[in-house]
This record gives structure tokens, sequence and C-alpha cells, in this order.
């Protein structure tokens, strides 16, 4: 479940990326053409748009970390099984040999 939950968030932050980025470009040919007042709006939009840029790339991050301590988590539980798995093995053995030695 979490894990169809954070490719579910990977994909809607690549679906807001693709309009950043080209929001980004039209803003930087907007401040470049620009002048005097409106060339101060461009620039806000500018930053504003670099900033939720940075945004869904630091969420992007976080999401791949998850990603990475979850499946770390899903190494140790397999590992934990197999582990488990022949230490019962281990100790069905014991007993037959215990229940040898007592005939």
């Amino acid at each position: 479940m979490a894990e169809s939950l954070t490719s579910n968030f990977v994909g809607f932050l690549d679906d807001l990326k693709k309009p950043l980025e080209e929001i980004e470009k039209k803003a930087q040919s907007l401040l470049e053409a620009s002048d005097g007042a409106s060339s101060d709006f461009v620039a806000l939009v500018l930053s504003e748009v670099k900033k939720a840029s940075s945004s869904v790339r630091n969420l992007e991050e976080k999401i791949a970390d998850v990603q990475r301590k979850n499946q770390n988590l899903a190494d140790d539980e397999k590992m934990i099984k197999d582990l488990d798995k022949k230490l019962n093995e281990h100790f069905v053995h014991l007993q037959k040999d215990e229940a040898g030695l007592q005939e």
C-alpha cells in the first residue's frame, strides 16, 4: 500500500514538474524581454516558480529516500524470514536428535 502511494505521488510530482518547467522558461523569456515595472512582476513570478520547482525536487528526493528505506525494510524482512525458517529447521533436527538419544 505504501509503495503504491509513493508511486502515485511520484507520478503527481512528474505531472507538476512539466508545467513548472514550461512556466519557468516562459517567465525567463518575458524577463529578458521586459522593461521597467513589468520586469519586477515577471521577476517575482520567476522567483515563485523556481521556489515551486525546488519544492518539487525536494519532495522527489524525500520520496526516493522513503523508497530506499522501504526496500531496505523489505530486504531485512526477507532475511529475517529466511533466518527464522533455518532456525525452525535446526530446531526440528535437534528434536529428532533428542528423540533418537532418548530411545
